[in-house]
């Protein structure tokens, strides 16, 4: 299978940005393609508008990589209890890998937009009742304490695996008897 794609609109994040993830076979989004294909892998687009900080946040269980397209991203991670976080600019054409646990905040400190390309693994899932998003993969923090507790860590992959069975309750199609 050949298939082309484009991100199809952008919308707020929890965490203060704006995504759109146009290529994920947990969303259950309908579509021509079997995004099956992807295997557990999920890509969005991002963009952080001029002057935008995301939240603290970690992602318990998946382990993202920020390819940055356009413009030059600051970022802050804390992967150490105790160690202080560490500060980096991510420029066009280079990339921030951060594992389950990790604490990020992204900045845009410039005038442009920074585009960026996240690649997840396994595939972010957000789950939503209406507008309400009942899970999501990232969880908002208030200050930087360090990376998450293997207890944290451990609740989270009980309730996205909850999550990912009630999603694919959804999108099965019925069989005939």
């Amino acid at each position: 299978m050949t298939a082309t794609f484009q991100p199809r609109g952008f919308a707020p994040a929890a965490d203060g940005t704006e995504v759109d993830a146009f290529l994920n076979a947990t969303d259950g989004a309908p579509g021509e393609f079997n995004l099956a294909a992807l295997g557990d892998v999920s890509v969005a687009a991002g963009r952080l508008r001029p002057g935008v900080r995301s939240a603290i946040h970690a992602h318990p269980v998946v382990t993202q990589l920020t390819y940055v397209i356009a413009g030059k991203l600051a970022t802050r991670t804390q992967d150490a209890a105790y160690a202080p976080p560490r500060e980096a600019i991510v420029a066009a054409g280079e990339a921030l890998l951060t594992t389950p646990g990790t604490l990020l905040e992204l900045r845009n400190d410039d005038a442009e937009d920074v585009r960026v390309l996240y690649i997840v693994t396994p595939s972010y899932v957000v789950e939503r009742a209406g507008s309400r998003v009942i899970y999501e993969d990232a969880v908002l923090l208030d200050d930087w304490h360090g990376p998450l507790s293997a207890a944290v860590r451990a609740k989270a992959h009980t309730a996205r695996a909850a999550a990912l069975e009630r999603l694919a309750m959804r999108t099965a199609k019925p069989t005939l008897a």
